[in-house]
Order: structure tokens, then C-alpha cells, then sequence
């Protein structure tokens, strides 16, 4: 008789615990806030997805994914990012090493009771998963940017990112979302190379290039000396990671 007793004692137990975790994940779902943000979108041709990238890359996922909250220098709402390590394989453009590991980040995701669903990109990566990908680094301060090494995808999931092929012969990377031709790279390397080279690119968003627009609208008279130094201080103020 005691036998029974302590096993109906057990089961008790057990049902409670399990109880308490129904009821804990419940009120988990009942206080979490979904967000649905919906980026602007750019449509570029192939040249201007060349010249908006400062850096241009082959490579693959490395590690999973950390996701955090960011509080904006402008009062907006706090949002969730995504950032993913990017392990460089070659390097058509940009200031990176193969063998390097980039950061990748992009606005959406899930941070404890903060879930931000992003309309325009779909970037669900696993490990090793191989791809090009167009970026461009932002160093001007103000909303979202944080004061650290990161990258963008430019145009997003939809522009930026070449997956590799899986079922093509040769190494070939392509586009899910465009018309863009896809990158058989035994071929295309040299054609990227090339093209990288004759098209200049876009500056707009690094803070010395920014600064050096801003200082010349002040000398040419377009902007007084009071907006001059209101922007330049704007552009030295950063949002916050903040979990």
C-alpha cells in the first residue's frame, strides 16, 4: 500500500510540473508582440546592384544565428535583427580576406516575447549553406545602426543573395527572387572582377563620405552652420543593442 502511495505521489508531481509548464507557455504566447515591418524596396539592375555594394562576396554560413534587440536613436520602437556569420570563401570587392568571418545582419526575428516578422526577407540559413552575396557596410549614425562591424544585404534577400545550385554540373549560384542571370563561376568570376572595377561604387552611407557631402554643402552656402553642426552630430549617434 505505500508502494502505491508514493507512486500515485510521483504521478502527482509530474502533473503538476507539466501543468505549470502549459500554463507558463501560455502566458508566454499571450504576451508576446508580433511586429510586420515592411522595407522599402529598390529594384536594381544587375550594374547598380554592383555599384550599390562595397563588398562583394562568395562564401558560406558559419555558426547559428544570434538575434537581439536594438534600440533606435529616434524614438521609434525597439526592434529584433538577425545576424548571421558569413564565412569569406573569395572576395570580388571590398576591404575583406577570404578566410574572413562577417557578420550579416538583417531586421526581423524572434527575441523572447519580441517577434518581428519582416514582409521582404525570408532568411532562414543553415550551416554551410553556400551563396554570393552582395553588402554595403552603414557607419553614419541615426535609427537602427549600431556602432559596430556588421553588413546589409543590399536589396535584401531578394537581390543580394546568389544560392548556390545544387543540382547544376558546374558551380553555379542563382537568384530565387529576379531575373538576374544566374553565376556559372568558373566564367562569371572574371566578369564580376571586371564589372566591379569599371563601376564606381555608391559611397552613400559610410560616415566619411557622408561628412565630406555634408562639409560641402556648408561651404557651398546650402546649409547653415547650425544645420551643419546639428547633422554631423546626428550622424555620431548610435542605437543600442540592448539584450
Amino acid at each position: 500500500m505505500k508502494t502505491k502511495k508514493k507512486v500515485i505521489v510521483s504521478i502527482s508531481i509530474v502533473l503538476v510540473l507539466a501543468l505549470a509548464a502549459a500554463l507558463t507557455y501560455v502566458i508566454w504566447k499571450i504576451n508576446m508582440k508580433v511586429v510586420g515591418i515592411q522595407p522599402d524596396y529598390i529594384g536594381y539592375n544587375f550594374d547598380e546592384l554592383i555599384e550599390t555594394s562595397h563588398v562583394i562576396v562568395k562564401g558560406h554560413i558559419k555558426g547559428r544565428a544570434d538575434t537581439f534587440i536594438v534600440r533606435p536613436t529616434n524614438g521609434a520602437d525597439d526592434s529584433v535583427f538577425t545576424q548571421y556569420q558569413f564565412e569569406v570563401d573569395d572576395v570580388i570587392r571590398g576591404d575583406v580576406t577570404a578566410g574572413e568571418t562577417i557578420g550579416i545582419r538583417f531586421e526581423g526575428g524572434q527575441h523572447g516575447n519580441l517577434n518581428v516578422i519582416n514582409m521582404d526577407d525570408d532568411m532562414d540559413f543553415n550551416d554551410n549553406d553556400r551563396m554570393v552575396l552582395f553588402l554595403r557596410r552603414v557607419t553614419v549614425g541615426g535609427g537602427y545602426t549600431t556602432n559596430d562591424e556588421y553588413y546589409i544585404i543590399v536589396g535584401g534577400s531578394g537581390q543580394g543573395i546568389f544560392y548556390l545550385d545544387e543540382d547544376a554540373e558546374a558551380e553555379t549560384y542563382v537568384s530565387d527572387s529576379t531575373d538576374y542571370d544566374p553565376l556559372v563561376w568558373s566564367t562569371a568570376r572574371a566578369q564580376l572582377v571586371e564589372l566591379a572595377n569599371e563601376l564606381p561604387t555608391n559611397q552613400r552611407g559610410l560616415l566619411e563620405h557622408e561628412t565630406e557631402q555634408l562639409k560641402a554643402e556648408l561651404e557651398s552656402g546650402k546649409i547653415t552652420q547650425d544645420e551643419y553642426e546639428t547633422t554631423l552630430e546626428s550622424y555620431t549617434k548610435y542605437a543600442t543593442i540592448i539584450d
